[in-house]
């Protein structure tokens, strides 16, 4: 029997062999890979929890913590810290509501440019178009202003007092915020340059509502917070209050060097605003992350298109500073844009008395950061801390952790001394002598400012009490005479009013800057 020689079915099986070697050889690697991110993945959490842990014991003043990474489609690390109300010893979890405050930008710019590709509004009409301001009688300073400008802090007006009144005393009607904004709006004359405020958003809310029918706070639970299962995620304080969430307490770390100081820090309905209207936790946050940095999905599906997610991050106004950490560069609907260390850095912050929220990502790593606190005189510098670390760590450029602890070591330093001199101011504001001219009891009453509120002062046991709004404050003598010093925006911001009196009355007094006329008592 002859056995003929097929070189054809050789040459087959010697490519079957090579390509089973090759597969093989391909698997082994992507293996080893795998492995290698696993265990960098765990030495960093090993790290973080580390470092998180270190600046809880080192900074008494900051109660709890959050923090939540996110890399590619997985959240790496999430994780929480302390305590969310020390009062009743509530330990913070990861799915302890925190009021992230300005970080609520991010949310409605991104709503706005869902609408936009709805067919809803349009971004780039002028608001002279839309309701409310289409009726004002003069629509001069609103001009060429598109909801694109107002989102992205380009719009060149200004308006404090709608800003107050919706931010912090929520003194207002739903008319007089119209009123308000048609009456009270200036021109910053700078030519449609970026300058950071809430005013925009302020200005998208009504119009949502005068010229649509739509409520700001319904429309994000309906596109953002249910498609991406943000279920400790809410606008709305009242639904906070009716269903008992255990949010977080308002703290800081001044007042006291050995544990963290509450402060009477409040929202209500009316100041959950759409500039800064949100409680979160960081798990709900965790999914804002991955829904950001990979382009409009979430768990593997597309909630929207990316070119919905292109167009929020994009940046529609030139900056150009320093931040506490990054280097700004521009701002979008919604997010800063930056760099730090060659990377595109999308981030924003949040802060209100008691309250400090960061959250960033580099699209083009994949990786994202956010870290909550219950504290706000520090809480930013350990947010800063935190996300810098995670950043360094992943992009090779992590030069000695012993430079993060001595950071850390530094703020409690900075806390000390800090306590230290306000502990000597209290004593020195305290130990005053009243300059007033009168007795307590005339100073008492009713001021208001068509602008800006009301604002009420009584007297208690030789004590002045000054509230205004949401707002109260037990005041100190003032150096001057007839004035009296306020604390509304924290331990030693001491605010300076001062009396106007003529025939031994009180007529008016003035706050920042504005005259509050005192009301006849009927």
């Amino acid at each position: 029997m002859t056995c003929n020689y097929n070189p054809t079915i050789k040459t087959i099986g010697s490519i079957l062999l090579t390509l089973i070697w090759v597969a093989i050889s391909l698997n082994s690697c992507d293996n080893a890979s795998t492995s290698q991110e696993l265990n960098r993945n765990d030495e960093f959490k090993k790290n973080i929890d580390s470092l998180s842990a270190y600046t809880l014991n080192k900074i008494k003043g900051i109660p709890g913590i959050s923090i939540a990474v996110v890399k590619g489609d997985e959240v790496i690390h999430i994780e929480s810290y302390g305590f969310s109300d020390i009062e009743n010893n509530v330990i913070a979890t990861t799915t302890t509501p925190y009021y992230i405050a300005s970080i609520t930008k991010s949310f409605n710019g991104t709503l706005a440019q869902i609408l936009h590709d709805e067919n809803v509004l349009d971004l780039d009409a002028s608001i002279t178009s839309y309701e409310p301001i289409n009726s004002f009688k003069d629509k001069t300073v609103f001009e060429g202003i598109s909801l694109r400008d107002l989102l992205s802090h380009s719009s060149g007006i200004t308006n404090g007092y709608l800003v107050w009144r919706n931010a912090v005393s929520g003194q207002y009607e739903h008319q007089q915020l119209i009123e308000i904004l048609e009456n009270q709006t200036g021109s910053l004359d700078n030519n449609k340059a970026f300058k950071y405020d809430n005013l925009g958003y302020n200005i998208f809310a009504l119009i949502l509502q005068e010229e649509f029918g739509l409520n700001w706070k319904n429309l994000l639970k309906e596109k953002i917070f249910q498609p991406l299962e943000m279920e400790r995620t809410s606008a709305s304080y009242d639904q906070v209050i009716q269903e008992k969430w255990e949010v977080t307490q308002p703290y800081i770390s001044i007042g006291d060097s050995t544990k963290p100081v509450k402060v009477n820090s409040r929202k209500d309905e009316k100041t959950m605003q759409a500039a800064g209207g949100l409680f979160a936790s960081i798990e709900d946050i965790s999914n804002w992350l991955l829904f950001n940095v990979n382009k409009g999905e979430f768990k593997g599906k597309s909630v929207y298109h990316p070119d919905m997610l292109g167009q929020v991050h994009t940046s529609y106004a030139d900056v150009n500073s320093n931040g506490t950490i990054f280097k700004e560069v521009g701002y979008g609907l919604g997010w800063h844009t930056s760099e730090y260390k060659g990377q595109k850095v999308l981030y924003h912050n949040g802060g209100f008395l008691g309250h400090t929220a960061k959250i960033s990502f580099m699209p083009d790593q994949k990786i994202g950061v956010a870290v909550f606190a219950n504290e706000s005189f520090f809480g930013d510098n350990i947010a800063d801390l935190l996300t810098s670390y995670t950043f360094d760590y992943y992009l090779d450029s992590l030069e000695s952790s012993d430079l993060y602890l001595e950071q850390v070591e530094n703020f409690g330093k900075r806390i000390n001394e800090m306590n230290k001199s306000y502990a000597n101011s209290v004593a020195e504001r305290t130990n005053r002598q009243s300059a007033l001219t009168l007795n307590l009891s005339q100073y008492e009453g009713q001021y208001s400012n068509e602008g800006f509120g009301d604002l009420s002062i009584t007297t208690e046991n030789d004590i002045v009490y000054i509230n205004m709004g949401l707002l109260s404050s037990n005041a100190y003598y003032g150096n001057e005479v007839n004035t009296l010093e306020v604390d509304f925006s924290g331990p030693g911001s001491k605010q300076l009013i001062e009396f106007a009196i003529s025939d031994n009355t009180v007529e008016s007094l003035k706050f920042k800057g504005l005259e509050f006329v005192r009301l006849k008592e009927e």
